[in-house]
């Protein structure tokens, strides 16, 4: 048994040194064909012989991607798919680079197959076997699937079918012509497009400007998505204008920029962008735009002018409500506020307010130009107001300042602070 053994190896080991010695006298590519063709020979032998390769980049595709949303939010993935006429083989095949989960893939016909694998990374559509691919010259549509992401830049392959022919090699090539067969058994034709991608839910709004910002910048220079200059500079000035607001904190602004970008993107639809640059602008711009803040409009003022027909003229004592009436101090004043009936006091002045209480509703609005400070607020009614948009001090623990706003007084409901 150790002898066969043996015997096994060695011959494995001369067929090893024959195929090594296998000598390659020309590689020669075919330009009308497209497939490569081998001549070799072996030692001690005056015979030559011939293989042909074919490999799978013979085609030369153009694809047009279409994304839509429908009414529950998946995104629906369309791709129209060419064989230029100057192609030298039947595109039989194509890929879509995604590992992201989809659904409802469609074919052209029946002669097509669509596959998703996300194992691979890719979908996939390729022609039945035995059915002739998709011709020079011609066009398909309708290869297309859903999914939940919006679009980015992905890579799509087309290919022909790859094939090898050494009529010579009973059991197919082996050392130095299978060596070359592996090395010119290429992919197909990569070209970019539009696939789905999944945002990461973990950067910054204005991290993901600078991506919105990308993809932009590449559909203007790169993918020749975006044809007119003008309107690229005009939608890199918007982001750009994006990127500061949220940075700066202002989701008002940021939002307004964000809007000028999404218009100026549908203008644009069929013009001078693709449908690809549409797609990919408009989309990521709607995913930004989702998670801006809400923004807070800024109010044009308190409205409190201090201009009432009932003016507090006295300096100290005792400010009383007996009527429901509105009450206004301008100047300066120290003492207390007494609610025996509703009633409303506006502040425009300096005051000093050792005590507010009473027996009924009572409101203190202090304007813009308000100075207050307040040693104790003893209301016990439920519907009692302090609105502030001026300077507001609590001397016994809490303080209310123009821009903020932190109070845990007993008897105040409602307090609104610039």
């Amino acid at each position: 048994m150790r002898k066969y053994i043996l015997a096994l190896s060695l011959v494995i080991l001369l067929c090893d040194l024959v195929y090594s010695q296998q000598l390659i006298e020309e590689i020669r590519y075919d330009s009308l064909e497209g497939y490569y063709v081998l001549t070799y020979k072996y030692p001690d032998s005056d015979s030559s012989f011939t293989g042909t390769i074919m490999p799978r980049n013979n085609v030369i595709p153009t694809i047009k991607a279409m994304v839509s949303e429908n009414e529950s939010g998946n995104f629906h993935y369309r791709y129209e798919l060419t064989n230029e006429l100057e192609s030298l083989q039947l595109l039989r095949r194509f890929y879509i680079i995604s590992s992201l989960l989809v659904s409802n893939i469609t074919t052209p016909s029946s002669e097509w197959l669509g596959i998703y694998s996300q194992n691979r990374g890719y979908i996939f559509w390729s022609k039945i076997k035995g059915v002739p691919g998709l011709t020079p010259g011609n066009s398909l549509t309708n290869y297309s699937f859903e999914s939940d992401y919006p679009p980015s830049i992905s890579t799509s392959i087309s290919e022909n079918t790859f094939w090898v022919s050494f009529p010579y090699e009973l059991e197919g090539p082996f050392g130095k012509l299978d060596s070359i067969v592996d090395s010119l058994s290429s992919v197909g034709v990569e070209k970019l497009t539009l696939g789905p991608w999944l945002p990461d839910s973990t950067i910054s709004l204005d991290s993901f400007s600078d991506t919105l910002e990308t993809f932009r910048f590449r559909s203007c220079t790169e993918l020749d998505w975006a044809t007119d200059a003008k309107v690229c500079g005009k939608l890199e000035n918007d982001l750009s204008e994006v990127k500061a607001n949220l940075q700066a904190g202002d989701s008002l602004s940021a939002a307004n920029a964000l809007s000028n970008f999404i218009e100026l993107v549908e203008q644009e639809k069929d013009e001078s962008l693709t449908s690809e640059g549409y797609a990919l602008l408009y989309f990521n711009a709607e995913y930004l735009a989702e998670r801006l803040p809400e923004p807070v409009d800024e109010p044009e003022g308190s409205g409190i002018t201090c201009d009432c027909a009932n003016p507090v003229t006295q300096t100290s004592g005792q400010i009383r409500f007996s009527g429901g009436e509105t009450q206004c101090l301008s100047g300066e004043f120290s003492g207390s506020v007494f609610f025996q009936q509703a009633g409303r006091l506006e502040v425009c002045g300096n005051a000093t307010f050792q005590n507010i209480s009473g027996n009924n509703t009572g409101t203190v609005a202090v304007s813009e130009t308000g100075v207050v400070s307040i040693q104790n607020w003893n209301n016990n009614n439920s519907a009692d107001s302090l609105i502030n948009w001026g300077s507001m001090e609590f001397r016994n623990q809490v303080n209310v300042n123009r821009g903020s706003v932190q109070l845990s007084v007993s008897g105040v409901k409602y307090l609104s602070s610039k």
